[in-house]
């Protein structure tokens, strides 16, 4: 039986920020584990959605890592499978001055 679409884009997003995907641990834990930096939560809809439970979780499961920003990725189905990331403006602020910091651009 293939995965699920929602498995298939956590393992996808896990992949590309170098982590493994958590998978179900029972636990409030962020979805992807071994990164540095964030602590990400993915979601996979058929159509483009904020919802703010989705952020109350993503941030919730961050708190566990203090040293983390929580970030929330979202996957829409079709349309080119758009890719969306919300986080905490003061965050990105602070992620977008270690970046020029380290200047990896």
């Amino acid at each position: 039986m293939p995965d699920k679409a929602w498995k298939v884009w956590e393992r996808e997003a896990s992949g590309a920020l170098g982590g493994t995907r958590s998978g179900p641990t029972g636990t409030d834990t962020p979805d992807c584990i071994n990164v540095p930096l964030v602590a990400p939560e993915f979601k996979y809809y058929k159509k483009f959605v904020w919802m703010e439970k989705d952020w109350e979780q993503a941030t919730e499961n961050a708190q566990a890592y203090p040293t983390k920003f929580p970030i929330l990725a979202i996957k829409e189905a079709g349309r080119g499978g758009r890719k969306r990331v919300q986080m905490n403006w003061d965050d990105f602020v602070k992620l977008y001055k270690m970046a020029l910091q380290a200047e990896v651009f």
